[in-house]
């Protein structure tokens, strides 16, 4: 056979492996681990007495990277890679994320630039379409904005001659003239998407804070609702918001020029509750505290702390702070502990239903929708913060230390995160 034949039979025989090769690729599926109970400890090793480096909860899924006996290898959120018992757990198999990336929503609007508007009183611009990518800027509300790409819930911008991505729910716009199709808003990382409309379907994806997806139809208490890919599949509608529900909410309140004073609960010789782990509930008030001052002045308000450190303050100086600076809100953060282990959740408390209920139940509210936790409620409490305060106050338990698995949770990074944008956006509602 001449060379040239062989060349040309080697260039076929190439194409054909690419082929297989890309065709194999695009029906990958990865196997993840779905948690089946209510909370799960990940650990170092696969071994019961080894390290806990975080905690999950039931329904959220992890990438599984090997087993080993009764173990499973999982990867974090975090990139972190953990081990847990694989009877706490069950396998699905999900197309992998390059597959569904390659058909991802990128809607170039270039040749009709749309002018978009802040509708919250703080906004984040990221360096990327994620809400893991750095804060490049923040923008205030009513500040004015060119759009110029779409993206899985998330717009391009120019601003000030930078670019930056910001999450598409929080942009309203002076005219309707964005498109009429209805789309549901995912609101928490890890939402469920099933292949029915019913709790215990396939869950054929996991949808991540700020995806959006058109709604082609309503069934029951269920969105059915159009992937990336093209396909038909379900999203509950009381974990998502619509479209339209998002532009009712942008005129929320605002917390700038608000005085805030947050109080940490304990202090200094005054460890309050010790959790059964160790942790003391004076150093969680302080970590809670100090994270929610930062979010809080970022938002534009006057923010001040009954105390920034590991001292003791008595009851009677917190109040005094509160009244100082005539506070417009007064918060108490503070863990709960009971003699039997097993009762858990968060709660508020006011005093006065006049000046304080309200305050503690637009909070609680928010909570409830960040935290993990059960709710206990908003509950009249007889402290002595709310009681001998002039200014509205209330007072929140954020978790128990006295239940093993809740310790763990509460003191995590990212529960401190979703607990004090709860608080954030119940004082938005509040001052609504």
């Amino acid at each position: 056979m001449e060379k040239s034949s062989y060349f040309i039979l080697s260039l076929v025989l190439i194409a054909q492996v690419s082929f297989f090769t890309q065709l194999e690729t695009a029906s990958a599926k990865t196997e993840e681990a779905v948690i089946t109970h209510d909370v799960v400890n990940v650990r170092s090793t696969p071994k019961r007495d080894s390290e806990i480096i975080s905690v999950i909860s039931q329904n959220d899924s992890y990438p599984i990277l090997e087993e080993k006996s009764n173990w499973i290898q999982i990867e974090l959120n975090d990139g972190q890679k953990g081990w847990v018992m694989s009877k706490l757990v069950e396998k699905s198999e999900e197309e992998a994320d390059s597959n569904d990336n390659s058909m991802a929503t990128f809607d170039p609007v270039s040749k009709d630039k749309r002018v978009g508007t802040v509708g919250v009183s703080t906004l984040y611009v990221r360096s990327s379409a994620s809400q893991q990518a750095p804060i490049v800027a923040t923008l205030k509300r009513n500040y004015n904005m060119t759009i110029t790409n779409e993206r899985n819930g998330w717009y391009e911008i120019d601003f000030n001659g930078q670019t930056g991505w910001v999450g598409s729910q929080y942009i309203v716009f002076k005219n309707s003239e964005q498109g009429s199709t209805q789309k549901t808003i995912i609101i928490h990382d890890d939402t469920n998407i099933r292949s029915e409309p019913t709790t215990t379907s396939h869950i054929v994806k996991r949808a991540k804070n700020g995806e959006v997806y058109p709604i082609s139809a309503t069934k029951g208490d269920w969105y059915e609702i159009t992937l990336a890919n093209g396909r038909s599949a379900y999203v509950a509608s009381w974990v998502v918001q619509t479209s339209n529900q998002a532009s009712s909410n942008i005129d929320i309140g605002s917390v700038e020029h608000k005085t805030i004073v947050i109080d940490a609960g304990h202090g200094g010789y005054d460890s309050g509750t010790i959790g059964t782990q160790g942790t003391l509930e004076k150093s969680l008030t302080l970590k809670t505290a100090k994270l929610l001052e930062k979010k809080l002045k970022d938002a534009g308000a006057n923010v001040y702390m009954t105390r920034d450190d590991n001292f003791f303050v008595s009851l009677q100086s917190r109040v005094a702070t509160s009244h100082q600076w005539h506070a417009d809100a007064f918060i108490s953060i503070h863990f709960d502990s009971y003699t039997h282990s097993s009762v858990r959740g968060n709660t508020a408390y006011y005093y006065s239903t006049v000046k304080d209920q309200k305050l503690a139940a637009d909070i609680q509210a928010e909570i409830e929708k960040q935290s993990s936790l059960p709710s206990r409620g908003v509950l009249f409490g007889d402290y002595f913060v709310l009681r001998e305060n002039k200014q509205p106050a209330a007072l929140f338990e954020l978790g128990y230390l006295s239940h093993p698995q809740e310790e763990a949770i509460v003191s995590t990074n990212g529960y401190q995160e979703r607990v004090t944008e709860g608080i954030l956006s119940g004082l938005e509602d509040y001052f609504n």
